[in-house]
């Protein structure tokens, strides 16, 4: 483990008395409607906020925990590790000292594309085990649609003001949608726009970029997006994308039933 990795463990624990403690850990039978979020008024580290890492500890995705054996992150941004899946792994966020093993192996990952529909840049990761942790809990899918003005707040490490260069501190901002015609122009003229998107202009990108792929958007408590991809952080031409989850929900929830039917591997 790099000293960059025991840094920000270090960091999460002091920040882990912000979510809920629960009596006992997740298991592939614990109802989700016992374990969601509902802390509105304390949301900045739930314990349902994961991050992807490589076999170093480095960050590679953001992500979202929606049910024991899943995870829902951006498809682009965990493709390099499609294939080499025994090189990344999951990671709760929020833990207590007393925890211990806060990480799960990836089983699979599923994307729409695997099931011949609408493209959309969304992965499921199916995990080998539920991740462990008093704190460890799900979110609720999103039951509104996405409209222009609606503020939603994105969560995540974010970048700095180089497109390179992250930052290693976790944060939040707000976020304004504001789709627009010019913004669904750039989109086709990208090839970013499916079915399962949106895209936002920035006023002032350069302080409000965040684009860590797989990051969570949350309106009240609930998930309506995650960050799908918005490269140019400082170019303000360019808008951002990010993941529908009101519109990918039926997609989500299929899958989830298949697994438990026993119809996907």
């Amino acid at each position: 483990m790099n000293y960059l990795h025991l840094f920000l463990c270090l960091v999460l624990c002091l920040s882990s008395s912000r979510s809920r403690n629960y009596p006992r850990h997740i298991t592939r039978l614990t109802p989700k409607n016992k374990r969601y979020w509902r802390n509105r008024n304390n949301w900045s580290r739930g314990g349902w906020q994961v991050r992807i890492v490589s076999a170093d500890g480095a960050f590679s995705c953001g992500g979202a925990y929606i049910a024991p054996l899943l995870v829902v992150t951006s498809a682009f941004c965990i493709q390099p590790f499609r294939y080499v899946l025994d090189q990344v792994s999951v990671e709760s966020i929020a833990y207590t000292n007393s925890d211990f093993d806060q990480f799960a192996s990836i089983d699979t990952v599923y994307t729409p594309n695997d099931r011949n529909m609408t493209a959309g840049d969304i992965a499921l990761v199916r995990l080998k085990s539920p991740l462990k942790g008093k704190l460890t809990e799900f979110i609720r899918l999103c039951r509104r649609k996405i409209r222009d003005d609606m503020n939603l707040t994105v969560m995540g490490y974010g970048r700095g003001k180089s497109e390179i260069q992250p930052t290693f501190t976790f944060s939040n901002r707000s976020l304004i949608v504001q789709v627009g015609e010019r913004c669904r122009h750039k989109g086709e003229m990208l090839h970013k726009s499916t079915n399962f998107s949106f895209c936002v202009f920035h006023q002032d990108k350069q302080n409000k970029c965040h684009y860590d792929g797989g990051s969570p958007l949350i309106w009240e408590n609930e998930l309506c997006g995650l960050v799908s991809w918005g490269p140019w952080c400082q170019m303000d031409s360019y808008p951002d994308f990010y993941i529908d989850i009101f519109k990918a929900k039926k997609y989500i929830q299929k899958t989830e039933d298949d697994i438990l039917c026993g119809e996907l591997a």
